[in-house]
């Protein structure tokens, strides 16, 4: 596997890729986007293919976008565009999902941009106490509310 970020936020990155691999409910006969994450964090050939799939869904699944967004930051089954990596995780963020506003705190901390990192902490902190009743939210709840404290 393939890890081209500095420190603790590749770990993160890799964390979210694992609760979404446990956290997702089943979709039926097609790949579900916890079976694409995997084939994406695998790399090789079969990794272009998923990310590809993982880009179609984008448009209209938040998570689909986190997901692309994961990979264009750390160069899963695509070179490496941070930009369209954060576009796909503002994306995912504006349709409410919260493992994007993580993505995006950690980003810019990792930039220095901490007021804006505060913003994205303290929004996927309050997002996921909100919803800290659904699957893996407890967790989400507490990583949010960890780096929140930074700010």
């Amino acid at each position: 596997m393939r890890c081209h970020v500095a420190g603790r936020s590749c770990v993160i990155r890799l964390l979210v890729l694992v609760m979404l691999i446990f956290f997702e409910p089943a979709r039926g006969a097609e790949s579900t986007l916890s079976e694409l994450a995997a084939v994406l964090q695998s790399g090789g050939d079969a990794a272009v293919g998923a990310l590809e799939e993982v880009q179609k869904r984008a448009t209209e699944d938040p998570v689909a976008a986190n997901i692309a967004g994961l990979a264009y930051y750390n160069g899963f089954g695509a070179p490496i565009d941070k930009a369209r990596a954060v576009a796909l995780w503002r994306q995912s963020s504006d349709q409410g999902n919260s493992a994007a506003r993580m993505n995006l705190a950690e980003h810019y901390w990792n930039l220095g941009d901490e007021p804006t990192a505060c913003e994205f902490y303290v929004d996927a902190a309050s997002d996921s106490i909100r919803t800290a009743d659904r699957p893996g939210g407890n967790v989400e709840a507490a990583r949010a509310l960890t780096r929140s404290v930074r700010c």
